[in-house]
């Protein structure tokens, strides 16, 4: 049981796993698209309450496990806090988990997207140097992929298509020198997001 505050002030208590089987439970694997992942309902006021508590996420079929870090724990994550983790992969804040299940469910490789997202906000900063943008994967449509970019402009969000084929020779370029920029700096440890090579930047 986990202990949740709801914001009309209502403390109550929910079940919400430790470890969920995307394969074992649809209802979850629905919840990430949804928004909805690891919420639960207030019995005071009904309102659906978003939380953050850690979870190990497998996806059996995909032979993948995940541990995700809650985004109020990132800054100690990336100090160091969590580098003893070395046998999963970490991801940071259920938005991040939701992400990385689209992209392998479309068939992607995460490593390639998070150079284009990374690309992106290189070109989001030109045009709109003081924004605090961020980048999100969506979906494939037709032959291209497209990109939701958020903070450029208050309350609207960007939408970017990138064509496949950039995406391939975004890919070729990895699988053929795995150790060059941007590809190497994207993962540290067990954590692969552009959010690294954007601190590394910021001299974090």
């Amino acid at each position: 049981m986990k202990s949740i505050v709801c914001p009309c002030e209502n403390v109550f208590e929910a079940e919400l796993p430790d470890v969920v089987d995307l394969d074992a439970d649809e209802a979850r694997f629905r919840s990430l698209s949804e928004g909805t992942f690891m919420s639960a309902r207030c019995p005071a006021c009904g309102m659906i309450v978003k939380t953050e508590f850690p979870v190990r996420v497998l996806w059996t079929s995909k032979n993948l496990a995940f541990k995700v870090v809650p985004e109020a724990e990132r800054t100690d994550f990336v100090r160091g806090s969590g580098n003893g983790v070395k046998s999963e992969e970490v991801l940071i804040g259920y938005p991040e988990l939701a992400e990385r299940v689209f992209v392998i469910a479309a068939g992607l490789e995460p490593v390639a997207v998070e150079a284009l997202k990374y690309y992106l906000l290189v070109k989001a900063e030109e045009s709109a140097p003081d924004a605090e943008a961020s980048v999100w994967f969506f979906c494939i449509a037709g032959d291209s992929m497209e990109f939701h970019l958020f903070g450029l402009r208050p309350s609207e969000v960007a939408v970017s298509r990138i064509p496949l084929k950039v995406y391939e020779k975004t890919l070729a370029d990895y699988r053929a020198h795995p150790e060059s920029e941007p590809f190497r700096s994207l993962r540290v440890g067990p954590y692969l997001s552009v959010q690294n090579l954007l601190r590394a930047e910021d001299g974090e």
